[in-house]
């Protein structure tokens, strides 16, 4: 199985053809697809948790960053794939790594209006007030999508309600 097909088969959620294949690709759990993306960021993209999950008892690396120096853990968060988020969570995801932007897995969720995984995070310790690169942080982006729910939800948890971004709003 060459290292594209690893990435095919977490992409499609082929857990069997990776459990098959295991002992000839385990050094490159970890490879890169032109993206920069790891079998991992499939995984999480496409919302296959059974892959997700035998990859991390595999030990991969949780961590890794795409192009957009995005995680797997932010773009489980981005593509609402709570229960791939869930399983990164448990296992030590950096759950405050930033992108290219400064946005951090709790910022995804906030753009995604996904209350549920914003709930996810900050149980996991994601910081609250984190700021991007213009300054938002996560309430700012809720209060600019108009998600009242995620709003309230946000101010409940100690959101800094007079958080500025870098141009003083």
């Amino acid at each position: 199985m060459a290292l594209v097909d690893l990435h095919g088969a977490a992409a499609s959620g082929d857990v069997a053809r990776l459990r098959q294949h295991w002992w000839l690709n385990k050094h490159r759990i970890n490879g890169y697809n032109p993206d920069k993306q790891t079998p991992l960021h499939l995984a999480c993209i496409n919302g296959h948790a059974d892959v997700v999950q035998f990859l991390v008892e595999k030990k991969c690396k949780l961590n890794p960053c795409d192009k957009l120096n995005k995680s797997p853990l932010m773009k489980a968060v981005e593509h609402q794939h709570k229960d791939c988020a869930a399983i990164l969570l448990e296992h030590g995801a950096n759950h405050n790594h930033r992108d290219v932007n400064g946005n951090t897995a709790l910022h995804f969720a906030v753009m995604v209006s996904s209350k549920s995984l914003v709930e996810l995070l900050l149980e996991h310790g994601a910081d609250i007030n984190a700021k991007n690169k213009f300054g938002y942080t996560p309430l700012t982006l809720a209060v600019t999508e108009n998600c009242e729910e995620t709003v309230k939800f946000l101010l409940q948890k100690g959101a800094d309600v007079n958080a500025q971004d870098n141009i003083y709003r």
